[in-house]
């Protein structure tokens, strides 16, 4: 057909059409023998936006790796830190499990404490709180009393006829006086002592023995211990810690409290 440029551009529907296409191409351009790297930088040459496109892609691949490249520490410690968190939680899966194993050795080997069951005790007036009044004070006793002191002391005391006499009061939860009977274990402190053990003593008096020192006269409505001292304070700041175990429904209470006692009378 010669050149493209001189022949006449066939019709649509003619039979010379086809022919005209392979050999000028669509535009009327000759195309055949062309060299296919040649005809595609034609392509782009002649069309733009594939040039564009091709650029805009490659400028967000290597906007990609520049953010990947600036970000990558962020992203390591990320994964660090998960790492250590699954880490951790496995541990405290694994401590949780032993925590629970060990529960259930301790209450099987515990005996039960025999009580009422708990919707029998919500019925009763059962004990809420103990308090130490402030009518504990340090005293002396009369020689007849001080058999009867020694017997509560964990240890021989140091002066049999001076001690603490502590008042505890045990109340239900509107705050009322409930005298309740159990196990009272009371420790003495002299935390202000530079030297030695600040434990001053320790007294335990079980629920028989609490039942003769409640004083329900003028007013007191508490028990009265008298606990003889082991080691004789140095100090007038002494501090009380009580622990009551109830004899009806098993449950621990404990208190402290810091009082200031007047002692000059007493220490030699």
């Amino acid at each position: 057909m010669g050149n493209c440029a001189e022949n006449r551009r066939p019709t649509l529907h003619s039979p010379e059409r086809k022919q005209w296409v392979s050999q000028c191409g669509p535009r009327g351009r000759r195309t055949a023998g062309i060299n296919p790297v040649a005809r595609l930088s034609r392509i782009h040459f002649h069309h733009p936006w594939v040039t564009l496109l091709g650029l805009a892609a490659l400028l967000l691949t290597l906007t990609g790796c520049a953010n990947y490249a600036k970000n990558a520490p962020l992203y390591q410690r990320q994964v660090t830190l998960e790492n250590q968190n699954a880490a951790l939680r496995a541990k405290v899966q694994r401590q949780t499990l032993e925590l629970n194993a060990l529960r259930r050795q301790l209450a099987a080997r515990t005996p039960r404490f025999a009580t009422l069951p708990p919707e029998r005790l919500r019925q009763l007036f059962t004990v809420r709180r103990i308090i130490i009044t402030s009518d504990t004070r340090a005293t002396q006793w009369r020689r007849k009393a001080v058999g009867a002191a020694l017997r509560h002391s964990a240890g021989r005391p140091a002066h049999p006829q001076c001690g603490f006499r502590v008042f505890v009061r045990t109340e239900m939860a509107g705050g009322q006086t409930l005298p309740a009977t159990g196990t009272f274990t009371i420790t003495a402190f002299d935390l202000a002592a530079a030297h030695g053990s600040a434990r001053i003593g320790r007294w335990v008096f079980t629920p028989l023995e609490a039942q003769k020192d409640w004083y329900g006269w003028f007013g007191l409505d508490a028990f009265a211990f008298d606990c003889p001292w082991v080691k004789p304070p140095r100090h007038d700041a002494i501090t009380f810690r009580v622990q009551f175990v109830d004899a009806l429904t098993g449950r621990l209470f404990t208190t402290q409290r810091l009082l200031r006692l007047q002692l000059h009378h007493l220490l030699p």
